[in-house]
C-alpha cells in the first residue's frame, strides 16, 4: 500500500465507489418491483484546470455531457 498525497483522487474514488454502492442498494431494494429499471450512476472525473485542457475546454465538455444526459435519460419517478 502507498500513501497518497493527492486529495482529489481520494475524494473522486470515494464518490465513485459510494455511488456504485448506493446503486447496488437501490437495485436490491427494487428487486421485487420487476418493472423499474436499475439505478443509474454517472461519474465524470474533471482534471485540474489547465491540465491538460483549458478551463474553457473543460467547461464546454461538461456542458455537453450534462446536456446529453438530460436529453437522453428519463429520471425514475
Amino acid at each position: 500500500m502507498q500513501l497518497s498525497t493527492d486529495p482529489g483522487r481520494y475524494v473522486c474514488d470515494f464518490i465513485l465507489y459510494s455511488s456504485l454502492a448506493e446503486a447496488r442498494v437501490q437495485a436490491a431494494a427494487r428487486a421485487g418491483e420487476g418493472d423499474k429499471p436499475p439505478a443509474k450512476v454517472l461519474f465524470m472525473h474533471v482534471p485540474p484546470a489547465g491540465q491538460p485542457h483549458s478551463l474553457q475546454q473543460m467547461t464546454e465538455a461538461i456542458k455537453k455531457v450534462v446536456s446529453w444526459v438530460v436529453e437522453n435519460h428519463v429520471v425514475d419517478q
